[in-house]
């Protein structure tokens, strides 16, 4: 059976997680029993919209189903080094805003996404990094994490934002060596 057959057998249920004694959990199953299980460590890159927190189900129930492990990861912008005119103001005018905007939310993120791995019992943790390059945080983290699947969702173009969140995911696909699942 190809890695191709593997990551396709699956039908999804509403909401993205693998229908239950599926051609997809038999695969895995009898891949388990030869020791031939593909991957171990899945990197979840998030970025907090709704299609990320969508991703992380996902991602959870296919680290569950393989019995993989989940770093998720979170690169955001270096807001300090581009203060100016209204982010500066609202800096120094209510600085727990501030720090909650740029830090906390990073933090609220990574917390949920490893309640939702703990909740079905995949092993986790969590890495945030300030990067404005998010591609390349993504492909650093990824390697020195050791991982062996970036699994991250594609926002398409529907919008200015989704094409550059958008191609964040193509610069991932076009300078990574790990394989990726979209």
């Amino acid at each position: 059976m190809t890695r191709s057959n593997v990551l396709r057998a699956s039908p999804l249920r509403q909401g993205g997680c693998a229908a239950s004694n599926g051609p997809y959990d038999r695969s895995v199953n009898h891949l388990k029993q030869l020791g031939a299980v593909m991957y171990r460590h899945l990197f979840v890159p998030l970025d907090g919209t709704d299609l990320s927190v969508e991703t992380v189900g996902q991602a959870v129930e296919f680290a569950s189903t393989l019995g993989a492990r989940i770093t998720f990861f979170h690169a955001q912008p270096d807001h300090a080094a581009s203060l100016f005119g209204e982010a500066e103001i609202a800096r120094v005018a209510a600085p727990e805003e501030f720090v909650y905007a740029f830090e906390g939310r990073a933090r609220e993120l990574l917390a949920k996404a490893e309640s939702a791995a703990r909740a079905l019992g995949v092993p986790c943790n969590s890495i945030s990094t300030v990067s404005d390059t998010p591609h390349e945080a993504i492909l650093a983290a990824a390697r020195d994490a050791k991982s062996d699947l970036i699994f991250m969702a594609s926002h398409g173009r529907r919008t200015t934002i989704g094409m550059m969140l958008g191609s964040q995911m193509l610069k991932v696909l076009a300078h990574t060596e790990i394989p990726v699942l979209v």
